[in-house]
């Protein structure tokens, strides 16, 4: 998960909105490249996503997938590949188990709340403690649906 940099969003699943012309395959790619400073590439992404269907809630898609296990601070100190503000977008980084999260899942997100995370589990450098109630509610959705990887049934 990752910081929104200079704002008062929280944390939340790397993301945003197309260029034009881009499928919500390409864009979800492009964004996990953009926000994770390129650690993760985009073609890396479209193979491992494959065919596989995104989960809508409302125009926000969320694709769920197995990347490898990277420390932290290696995303966050991962050269920017090039000058574009887009690889700034977010400013620190941590992995924050799904246990940490599932309990806020139960019920409807208020957009309003601040739902916090866990001190334990956020970098030095900090500046919010909780997660983005939109990015919540897109995993509840997931949630509600069965659409988290281990949920499905194969």
């Amino acid at each position: 998960m990752a910081e929104h940099a200079g704002s008062n969003r929280g944390w939340a699943g790397f993301g945003g909105g197309p260029l034009t012309g881009e499928s919500v395959l390409e864009t979800a790619t492009r964004k996990a490249q953009e926000e994770s400073r390129g650690y993760f590439s985009s073609a890396d992404l479209l193979q491992i996503i494959g065919d596989d269907m995104p989960v809508m809630d409302g125009d926000f898609a969320s694709y769920f997938t197995r990347v490898p296990f990277v420390p932290a601070p290696s995303i966050m100190h991962h050269a920017v590949p090039e000058e574009n503000d887009a690889y700034l977008e977010r400013s620190t980084f941590a992995w924050i188990p799904y246990a940490a999260v599932a309990p806020m899942l139960g019920e409807d997100i208020d957009p309003k709340k601040k739902y916090m995370i866990d001190p334990a589990f956020l970098p030095a450098g900090s500046q919010t403690q909780w997660f983005w109630p939109i990015w919540l509610g897109n995993m509840r959705k997931a949630v509600v649906t069965q659409s988290l990887p281990w949920q499905m049934k194969k």
